[in-house]
């Protein structure tokens, strides 16, 4: 299950001195039907380690999944929502996996532009 905090938001980016605002969902698509993100410019999404999952402790594998999406999670949301490039943040590096684990996850169920947020990087 999916966790149910879910936020919608606009992210609006200047460019050339004209500012241009994209839908954007923050947290999860559990209560927003993919279509109210469909085709939207950046899709932000939180996420947690599927493989990483099962080397982590027993509360967090208890917990991780009731509050958090899986990478493979969010590769089905993506596909629905089909965005033009998919942001991971607020990463939980379950299992010691790195960034280039998260967005491998996240590609082998999902085949769109997918990238894994650090503090201030430009998309």
């Amino acid at each position: 299950m999916l966790g149910t905090n879910c936020h919608a938001a606009t992210l609006c980016v200047e460019f050339n001195s004209v500012l241009n605002c994209a839908k954007v969902t923050l947290a999860c698509l559990v209560q927003l039907p993919a279509r109210e993100c469909a085709g939207c410019d950046i899709l932000l999404h939180e996420v947690y380690s599927a493989v990483g999952l099962p080397k982590a402790p027993p509360q967090m594998q208890r917990y991780h999944p009731t509050a958090h999406t899986s990478t493979y999670e969010l590769a089905e949301i993506a596909a629905k929502a089909k965005p033009k490039l998919l942001v991971l943040y607020h990463q939980l590096y379950l299992g010691g996996v790195s960034d280039d684990d998260l967005v491998r996850e996240v590609r082998s169920k999902y085949d769109g532009r997918v990238v894994s947020a650090h503090d201030l990087d430009f998309y």
